[in-house]
């Protein structure tokens, strides 16, 4: 990509008009991200679309007023659903200088993608996704890493649970807002992914795939390092014991929603950021406009509760 197709693809993206609008300290400033309509190979049909993308531009521009007088000012864009783009840096390139250096002007980035898994958009809450991995999943359905010397799980910084109470207490929109912990580990024997299912309470079985949530994946992501092996490569200690195993799944997935979170949280300092999942949203046509606008005013309200409950959560730690 040439210098001067870059800065049009950025420009487009949303990516070069984010300026901080001051405020202080009784302002929030954050950043969503979301992503273009996906499909596997090709370009998009007519009237296919991406919630989470849609979500993202109509929040741009907003400022969501917090407790004690102070706002949240909000700024978005699109990202690709796109193997080159994201092996090249895109996420880097634009998140980067707006989270620290003279360019700063984001306090924290809530990264935003579809689950192709809830179904049922008029219904289904949005997911806060807690950990990132680092591994995704390539077109040959093989795993690799995203960042070959980076951790393989990072815990977003900001307390998502109380981000998830916040957006719940925000109203009838923001009140279908759930926490993802799971991870899946895949252990060389089914006899050390018992032995971790024992320390677990749980019967033994023939799998070698184990998945923990919850308190159970806060000690195992907490105490994971990265192994020498496959990618997702790790040991990790639980009840005192130290075990080895592969990371193969994270709340947000193994494919672009996982890994736009782990290169964010990847960055040098850490930014406050997280996840957000989406339902997915049926195809517009002349006969289901209605419904295509409910479910986009759906996701659009919950998420609004979210980033609200977010930047609240930041000016409490001030």
């Amino acid at each position: 990509m040439t210098s001067l197709t870059e800065s049009f693809e950025l420009a487009a993206r949303g990516a070069t008009t984010i300026r901080s609008t001051g405020g202080g300290r009784r302002a929030v400033h954050v950043l969503v991200t979301g992503f273009d309509p996906f499909r596997a190979s090709g370009t998009p049909a007519a009237g296919e679309w991406n919630p989470a993308g849609a979500a993202a531009l109509d929040l741009d521009g907003e400022r969501l007023s917090l407790a004690g007088g102070r706002q949240a000012f909000v700024e978005s864009v699109v990202l690709p659903v796109d193997r080159a783009a994201f092996d090249a840096g895109i996420v880097e390139r634009i998140v980067g200088p707006l989270v620290r250096g003279p360019r700063a002007a984001v306090d924290a980035v809530i990264s935003v993608g579809m689950d192709p898994n809830l179904t049922e958009p008029l219904r289904d809450p949005l997911h806060i996704e807690r950990y990132a991995v680092n591994v995704f999943e390539n077109a040959r359905g093989a795993l690799q890493p995203i960042e070959g010397a980076g951790p393989p799980i990072i815990e977003t910084p900001i307390a998502t649970g109380d981000v998830a109470s916040g957006a719940r207490a925000g109203g009838r929109q923001g009140g279908s807002v759930e926490v993802d912990t799971d991870l899946t580990l895949r252990f060389a024997t089914a006899r050390e992914a018992n032995r971790l299912r024992q320390r677990l309470g749980v019967s033994a079985s023939p799998s070698t795939i184990v998945t923990v949530r919850g308190a159970q994946a806060e000690r195992v992501a907490s105490s994971a390092r990265r192994g020498v092996g496959p990618p997702g490569a790790m040991s990790f200690i639980f009840t005192g014991e130290r075990f080895h195993a592969r990371v193969e799944q994270g709340p947000a997935g193994n494919y672009y929603c996982n890994e736009a979170m782990y290169r964010v949280l990847n960055l040098p300092g850490h930014p406050q950021s997280f996840f957000v999942h989406t339902p997915g949203g049926p195809a517009v046509t002349a006969s289901n406009v209605r419904i295509a606008l409910q479910v986009r005013n759906r996701i659009v309200g919950a998420l609004r509760a979210v980033v609200r409950a977010a930047a609240g959560v930041l000016v409490g730690r001030r």
